[in-house]
This record gives C-alpha cells, sequence and structure tokens, in this order.
C-alpha cells in the first residue's frame, strides 16, 4: 500500500472513532433480557416483580428510558407514586439525550411527560402536607424532649415514617434515645469529627479526603477503595453510626459505609451500603476468608440525598440500622467478636460523610 493509501485508512480510522457514540458502562445485553423479563412478570400484574427487574436493567445499563418508562408503571401499579414519579421523571431526561427519536420512542416519552403531569400535580400537593406534618412532629419532640421523652419519641417515629430518610428526624430520634427512659441506653453518642484535621483519625484530611465544617469529603479511584481510621481499639459492646451521601458514581459496584473490627493482620468486617442499594455485612480477610455475610435491599433508596446507617456491637454479636430502622442482627457462631478498629471505607465515587459517633 502506498503512504497516500496508508494515510487514508488511518484518517478513515479516526474519523469512526471520533463519530461514533459514546459507550455507556454496563452491558446492554443483559439490561435487555432483564427488561424482557421485567414486561414478563407486568403482564402477570406481578408489579413488584416487575419494578425489580426493571430497576436491575436500569443499573446494568443506565441510558435505558424504555426500562425508567417500565419501572414507573410498574411502580405506579404497585400504588408507590412518589417511587414512580421519579422515574417518569429519569424517563423523560433520558428522553431528552435521544438526538433523532423513532416514532415509538416520541410516543414513549409523551407517555412519560403526561404521567408526571398527573402524578406530579397530586403529589406536589402531598408532600406540602408531609413536609408541614414532619415539622410539627419535630416541633413538638423538642418541646417535651426532657418531660415526657416517650411522648416525643412516638411523634418522632411518625414523622420517620412519613420521611424515613430526614436526618433531622434521625438526629432527633437519637436524642429521644439517649434521654436514658425509652430503651436507648446510656450516654450519649461521643462525636469523632472534632475539627477539620481529623486529629484522631489515620490518614485524616489527606489522602484523598478533605474536610470543612464538619463534613468530609472522599474521593476515591474509579478501580479501588479508600479507608480512613479512628485510632482507637473498641472491645465489648459499643455503637458507631455515620451520615452518607453520594455525589458522583465512578463505577457500577460502588460502596461506602462503616468498617469495623479491624486488626493489624489486616482483616475487617464492614457494614455498607452497596452498588445495587443494598445494606450488607461483609468481612475482609481472617480464617474464613471475605465475602458477604448479611444482605438486605433498601426500599426506595436515593445515594444523592443523606442517610445514616449505625452498627451496635454486643461482643460477636452485630446489629446494623438503615435510618433509624433495625436491618439485621448477625451472631459469629465460633464466639468470635468484632474487637478492634472502626474506620470510614468508601469505594469507587466521591462521597460527604458527616455526624461521625461512638457510644459505648
Amino acid at each position: 500500500m502506498s503512504f497516500k493509501g496508508v494515510a487514508i485508512s488511518l484518517l478513515v480510522a479516526v474519523l469512526l472513532v471520533l463519530l461514533l457514540p459514546p459507550v455507556f458502562g454496563g452491558d446492554r445485553d443483559v439490561a435487555e433480557l432483564l427488561f424482557e423479563k421485567g414486561e414478563k412478570a407486568y403482564k402477570k400484574r406481578d408489579y413488584d416483580g416487575a419494578a425489580d427487574y426493571f430497576q436491575r436493567a436500569l443499573d446494568e445499563f443506565p441510558a435505558y428510558p424504555e426500562a425508567a418508562l417500565g419501572l414507573a408503571q410498574a411502580l405506579e401499579k404497585a400504588g408507590k407514586g412518589p417511587e414512580a414519579l421519579r422515574a417518569y421523571l429519569r424517563c423523560k431526561d433520558e428522553c431528552a439525550k435521544i438526538e433523532k427519536p423513532t416514532r415509538k420512542q416520541k410516543k414513549m416519552c409523551d407517555q412519560a411527560e403526561r404521567a408526571i403531569g398527573k402524578l406530579g400535580a397530586g403529589y406536589a400537593e402531598l408532600e406540602k402536607l408531609d413536609a408541614a406534618f414532619v415539622k410539627s412532629c419535630l416541633t413538638f419532640s423538642r418541646k417535651y424532649l426532657r418531660p415526657s421523652p416517650a411522648w416525643a419519641k412516638k411523634a418522632l417515629e411518625a414523622a420517620h415514617e412519613i420521611d424515613p430518610a430526614n436526618s433531622l428526624v434521625i438526629s432527633t430520634l437519637d436524642r429521644v434515645e439517649d434521654a436514658g427512659d425509652v430503651g436507648g441506653g446510656a450516654g450519649l453518642y461521643e462525636a469523632l469529627i472534632k475539627d477539620d484535621a481529623l486529629t484522631e483519625w489515620d490518614p485524616g484530611c489527606k489522602k484523598g479526603f478533605t474536610c470543612l465544617g464538619g463534613i468530609v469529603s472522599a474521593d476515591t479511584p474509579a478501580d479501588g477503595g479508600i479507608s480512613n481510621v479512628i485510632r482507637t481499639r473498641f472491645e465489648g459492646s459499643w455503637s458507631m453510626k455515620a451520615t452518607f451521601r453520594v455525589l458522583e458514581k465512578k463505577g457500577l459496584k460502588i460502596s461506602h459505609g462503616l468498617m469495623f473490627g479491624r486488626r493489624p493482620d489486616g482483616s475487617a468486617w464492614g457494614l455498607l451500603i452497596d452498588w445495587d442499594a443494598s445494606l450488607a455485612l461483609v468481612r475482609w480477610g481472617g480464617d474464613d476468608g471475605s465475602g458477604t455475610v448479611v444482605f438486605r435491599k433498601l426500599p426506595a433508596y436515593r445515594a444523592d440525598r443523606w442517610h445514616q446507617i449505625r452498627v451496635d456491637v454486643e461482643g460477636g454479636k452485630v446489629t446494623g440500622y438503615f435510618n433509624g430502622d433495625k436491618s439485621f442482627t448477625h451472631e459469629e457462631a465460633d464466639g468470635s467478636t468484632f474487637d478492634g478498629m472502626p474506620a470510614i471505607f468508601v469505594q469507587r465515587g466521591r462521597f460527604e460523610f458527616k455526624d461521625v459517633g461512638v457510644k459505648k
């Protein structure tokens, strides 16, 4: 081939690379199989099952407006209006990215638009009522926190049912339980973020971590995780909590949460919010090897909002909580304990965490 022919071939190759559409993460073939299963479940009126398949299709291939619409319709049929509205909005967002939609795609996008108008009007009013109710419960609970913590707790539990991810409701509920006569145990949580240097942590506010005003930001590699260790060994019975949110996903299998029972040999345990919207108890290293020990799906989880996780340890028994609700209890059969150093662990993304505390 002549020099001119080689040059033309290279130019064509470069143009093909530049003109090809962007490649999204995930597996489109797997997503389409999950979508087909969702459609079959929907036709059988198994709306919860259909919603699960459509959500998994979106997790596998996010740029999939048909799956977003299927999820929205299944959730609406299941009576989950707010979640359905979010899914319709997601479908609308994906529709806006289609440069030359087909007739079928235009019909799908119009359908999502109409549903947003129908659901949005009703839920806007409902959200106003819910917000007013939650505000009233918080005002009542603060007034009666000391004279009658049992009354305050009932008001907060009612608010928690309406808005389970409200960090102010969760933190106030913790204060009520710490009042002592409603089963919260003695002692308040000791704050572990005491300054913007994270003095008692390792590595503190460096090596991927930055701190400002009690909020710590963590920026991890796309192919790995980082941890920040509290340099105190916890033994026996203790409780630790932290509030997290996700700023950016750098891979499909992101995770973030609390690490505990960390030992010099590198073995440790973790209570993590995992990549597929689940709360997982995981083990790293040790005699039994690494792996997931307990796995619980989280209903209506949104990564961009603040969520609280908490771990309660009593010797060889551990209990995990999500947004104040008990998720599971696990006990080691061989009688081993979870003694060791705790830490914050984040993986494949940018995260923020705050309100980290311990109670012994």
